[in-house]
């Protein structure tokens, strides 16, 4: 079981509820950072993932890069030296990095 399927739906459990429930220790050590969106618990690892960004005009796709993941919503959290590393990337932008064509869509809602 995953703690997503054990607090979809049910925000009110603190933290304690959620160690006690995977039979985790009451330390320090294991404490649950709450996803900023949807207040489900981060487990703490990281996994490795997709990250879009944008400088000025200009688009990047940056893969393995790891990050934590909300279990609910899917929202990523980066390290602060993760961050760091992908703004040094897009100024320096690498020479021999792969490109791709994106198509650029003027969204106009049906009437």
């Amino acid at each position: 079981m995953t703690i997503d399927s054990f607090q979809l739906g049910h925000t009110a459990h603190n933290q304690d509820d959620v160690r006690e429930h995977y039979d985790m220790p009451k330390t320090k050590t294991t404490k649950l950072d709450p996803c900023e969106y949807c207040d489900a618990f981060l487990d703490g690892k990281e996994k490795l993932v997709t990250a879009n960004r944008h400088l000025g005009s200009s688009h990047f796709i940056f893969e393995h890069v790891p990050a934590q993941v909300c279990p609910r919503c899917g929202q990523k959290y980066f390290r602060a030296q993760v961050v760091k590393e992908i703004e040094r990337l897009m100024l320096s932008q690498p020479s021999h990095s792969p490109t791709v064509s994106v198509p650029v869509i003027e969204f106009t809602l049906a009437a």
